[in-house]
């Protein structure tokens, strides 16, 4: 397997490549698939412009993953923008030569080459996509407060490493700092939280929700978790839609508080209602990778009135 540094000419596969980095699945031409998503094509097009970074991996000199970090405006940012100094990440190895170290080579050789030319690297990256332990191992760290559904209806995290930081240390073991995925487990468990309500999956409910729930909506109405068990049990309660945003996770010890508004759509009793919420929740280590929604409060997200005429 051979690396070397990507160039102009390099365009063609790295449209291919954006097509498996954005892990799409059509049965039409890759390349015609991204050039027709505005966002995907903003990764690729005009490739060679300044600031572009690329690193291509060929096997019998043909190429079969790439590398590629590039800055955006501003005005038409990518999915891990951060801002207008830090470039974003793009990582894709074609199906058939996956599982061989190839991602992780071309990785690390990019952020070897960026770290002489800036500050700090981001990305995008879905909860669900096994090269999220990766880039922790290599020193990213997520960013909550940017954490966004995907086109998939997917919990999506942008990370960030300062290019300062990073040194082989990261993968080989070494005494460099390991982040902690402890808001990564928080981010997870606010995705799962979502699906059970939008399921009224009471078993799943039941194993997120701490005995010891204290729970006050936006009514002033306190609820324990039986209260809340009952209603989904019953029907009383169905959530239609829940579309989560501008979440912020913070954890401290044994404790984890998230912040995330919520635009909801459901029934309760059979009435339909429509609310835009702001929740608060407290979660509680209960073992070393398991944690339970131990208090809770919403609020109502008062919309701004318009301007008088």
């Amino acid at each position: 397997m051979n690396l070397r540094a990507a160039n102009s000419e390099d365009e063609a596969f790295l449209w291919e490549a954006q097509y498996h980095a954005a892990l799409l699945d059509s049965k039409q031409d890759p390349t015609a698939v991204v050039q027709g998503d505005p966002i995907l094509a903003r990764y690729v097009e005009g490739w060679g412009r300044i600031g572009d970074i690329g690193i291509i991996a060929e096997h019998d000199n043909k190429p079969v993953g790439a590398a590629w970090c590039r800055l955006f405006r501003k005005e038409t940012p990518g999915w891990g923008w951060i801002d207008e100094e830090i470039p974003e990440i793009s990582v894709a190895v074609l199906p058939e030569f996956r599982q061989k170290g190839i991602g992780t080579s071309l990785l690390t050789r990019l952020l070897e080459i960026a770290g002489q030319n800036y500050k700090a690297v981001s990305l995008a990256v879905r909860s669900t996509n096994p090269a999220f332990r990766l880039y922790l191992r290599l020193g990213f760290r997520v960013l909550p407060e940017r954490n966004f559904l995907n086109r998939t209806g997917v919990l999506s995290h942008v990370m960030m490493q300062e290019c300062d930081n990073f040194t082989l240390d990261h993968i080989n073991g070494g005494t460099a700092h390991m982040p902690t995925n402890a808001e990564h487990q928080i981010a997870e468990l606010e995705e799962t939280l979502r699906l059970a309500m939008l399921d009224s999956n009471v078993e799943a409910l039941d194993r997120l929700i701490s005995p010891d729930l204290i729970f006050t909506n936006h009514l002033g109405q306190v609820f324990s978790k039986q209260d809340d068990l009952d209603l989904h049990r019953s029907g009383i309660l169905k959530f239609q839609a829940i579309e989560p945003s501008e979440m912020r996770v913070k954890v401290g010890g044994e404790l984890a508080t998230v912040s995330v508004r919520a635009k909801l759509a459901g029934a309760f009793d059979g009435t339909p209602f429509i609310a835009d919420l702001r929740y608060t929740r407290v979660w509680r280590r209960v073992a070393d990778n398991e944690w339970q929604i131990w208090a809770g409060h919403s609020s109502a997200v008062q919309q701004p009135e318009p301007n008088a005429a």
